[in-house]
């Protein structure tokens, strides 16, 4: 049954860790300058392209350097058709720039390219075996997959914002916001310049990492205790909204209502400490920095058991599989809650003699099964390691 069990964990790691990207590739990390690469396999014109990446907290690829080039088209291209990368000279012809900005100081254009072939403004890895790795001028109206890039594992995994959030002072105050992928539903319950209670609504969009913006609404409709009538319905637009993320259990969220603007710093509202009882069969991807012993940096995914003991605010976290290199280490130290969202923080002891400080940040507790950012920082080893962790309660 373990066997199994670990197969279907595979499957399903797979799926948590890259579900902000819905591509074939799997996510990597250039350790030339830390940042995370994917190939997007759906096929799209090149503003398409730019756009999803953006949607998903990052942005199309760009290849600043030969290292990071070569990097990239080994590693998730080399064959196929071309690959949309994010460089244009869309706004001047042949003054090529990249999206974000940085300084067009590198190029590896295959011989002959740029072309400009009949509005040929956006920047693409070629696919001729000739000249692999080297770049050509693509239409953008050609669909095409295309590479996303993100500067660090905050941007690919944003927090999911789906709660109920507050301001602690203010009872009666709230609101609920529902998230599926870069759409969020908010309904907000106020009290009315009459002070009694109102409640208004409507959907923001992203447009940006952890923003998002939309417009407000209030509607009326007929009595709850007679028969819904559909045409008695009216909505009426009052204003607008925006939510800013400042970490993954708070955020400033500003509203207007015909045309007086509130802004208010809330969280998310704790209810209960969710139950993390059990054994679990986890996987583990972490990026390790800073150990004194080389051999230990890197990116490292490992398939391990996990122990959780808790007892109210009170936790312990075993982690590790016997019989490998340092056994099982142990954590101990207090959870905390807020709205759907827990952290655990405290110190870890493992046989080998390593100790440091152990945290998960971002738990998430659903049948049977949990998902967390991991923080692990050695005392006595150096290694400092950041990463995402997921796990299915053993049956």
């Amino acid at each position: 049954m373990i066997k199994s069990l670990r197969t279907f964990l595979l499957l399903l790691f797979t799926a948590f860790t890259w579900q902000a990207a819905h591509a074939d590739s799997p996510l990597v990390r250039y350790p030339g300058n830390g940042h995370y690469y994917q190939r997007v396999d759906t096929f799209r014109a090149w503003t398409d392209a730019r756009d999803h990446c953006q949607s998903l907290n990052g942005y199309l690829a760009t290849t600043t350097s030969q290292g990071e080039s070569d990097f990239v088209f080994q590693t998730l291209v080399q064959q196929g058709p071309p690959v949309l990368l994010g460089g244009t000279d869309r706004i001047a012809e042949g003054n090529w720039q990249w999206i974000t900005g940085e300084t067009w100081s590198y190029s590896n254009w295959a011989p002959g390219q740029p072309d400009d072939n009949g509005e040929q403004d956006y920047l693409a890895f070629w696919n001729n075996p000739a000249y692999p790795g080297q770049w050509d001028d693509s239409y953008g109206g050609v669909l095409l997959p295309s590479i996303c890039e993100w500067n660090g594992l905050t941007d690919v995994w944003p927090a999911n914002v789906t709660d109920i959030w507050w301001t602690p002072t203010e009872s009666g105050w709230g609101m609920n916001m529902v998230q599926t992928g870069s759409f969020v539903f908010v309904t907000l319950y106020v009290y009315g310049p009459d002070g009694k209670p109102a409640w208004f609504g409507g959907g923001l969009e992203k447009t940006g990492v952890g923003t998002f913006a939309g417009k407000l609404y209030a509607s009326t409709g007929p009595y709850f205790g007679g028969a819904f009538d559909p045409a008695a319905v009216a909505v009426r637009e009052v204003g607008t909204m925006t939510f800013v993320a400042t970490s993954s259990d708070t955020g400033q969220f500003t509203y207007s209502v015909d045309g007086v603007i509130v802004n208010k710093a809330v969280q998310r509202q704790p209810l209960t400490l969710d139950n993390y009882n059990g054994t679990y069969e986890a996987i583990e991807i972490l990026h390790v920095a800073g150990c004194s012993n080389p051999a230990g940096n890197g990116d490292h995914t490992r398939q391990h058991t996990v122990l959780i003991t808790q007892n109210g605010a009170a936790m312990t976290i075993t982690f590790g599989t016997l019989g490998i290199p340092g056994g099982s280490c142990t954590a101990t130290g207090t959870y905390s809650q807020l709205g759907r969202m827990g952290q655990f923080v405290g110190t870890y002891a493992c046989p080998s003699s390593e100790t440091g400080v152990y945290a998960l940040s971002e738990m998430n507790n659903s049948y049977r099964q949990f998902s967390a950012r991991v923080g692990k920082s050695s005392s006595n080893m150096g290694c400092k390691s950041v990463g995402q962790t997921t796990g299915l309660v053993e049956y």
